[in-house]
């Protein structure tokens, strides 16, 4: 996927063919990186600035960045990878229904944990100040959540790649906040089970069509 124009002025780029590209020299593309800022989420902010170049370069994820078509500025931004969800005894009885867990259980004996192909929707931020900005221009549109322009497109760059490769569902981690996890439920995303490392993070997923 390379350049999207979405509702209102916004556009996606992809950052992989940003930097194969190179319409833009390479020390501008990591200026606008480390201009991006989010104090909600400082780790939203370090991926941006100090890991996303790497991560492309090593195909362990891909970056999409999110501008207004006005001005060029980088007001957020996503990042999705290939990963996969393992059944285990803490996943929701309701998922393992909808993922068939039963069927893969039966097919594949000699695994121990069944899992099914995920897209892990790794990040997704915005710059405080830029979006805000941003929002001065378009306020007579009534826009006031990036999540209701982007999350869309990502869904379907979520169905090109299970179209292509397979993969049920997409997936997220996110606090154990119940204002966030209503807000992900609103994009169809339910909780599946929590994170085994970090016990302060849920896991939800949405079944990708």
């Amino acid at each position: 996927m390379g350049n999207k124009i979405l509702k209102h002025n916004l556009s996606i780029h992809s950052l992989r063919k940003m930097l194969s590209n190179m319409p833009m020299p390479i020390e501008e593309i990591k200026k606008k990186l480390d201009d991006f800022r989010c104090r909600k989420d400082k780790d939203i902010e370090n991926f941006l600035r100090f890991e996303a170049i790497k991560y492309e370069r090593t195909g362990k994820a891909r970056t999409y960045l999110i501008t207004d078509d006005a001005n060029g500025v980088l007001i957020g931004y996503f990042t999705l990878s290939i990963n996969s969800i393992t059944f285990d005894k803490g996943i929701d009885s309701k998922v393992k229904k909808i993922l068939d867990y039963e069927a893969d259980r039966k097919q594949f004996k000699y695994m121990k944990k069944p899992f099914v192909p995920a897209i892990l929707l790794a990040l997704f931020g915005k710059d405080d100040n830029k979006f805000k900005e941003y929002l001065l221009q378009v306020e007579e549109i009534g826009v006031k959540r990036l999540s209701d322009i982007v999350f869309p497109a990502i869904f379907k760059i979520a169905r090109q790649v299970s179209n292509v490769i397979g993969g049920q569902v997409i997936y997220l981690d996110c606090e154990k906040d119940k204002k966030l996890i209503k807000f992900y439920e609103n994009f169809n995303f339910t909780h599946f089970r929590n994170n085994e490392y970090d016990k302060n993070l849920t896991q939800m997923m949405r079944v990708i069509n």
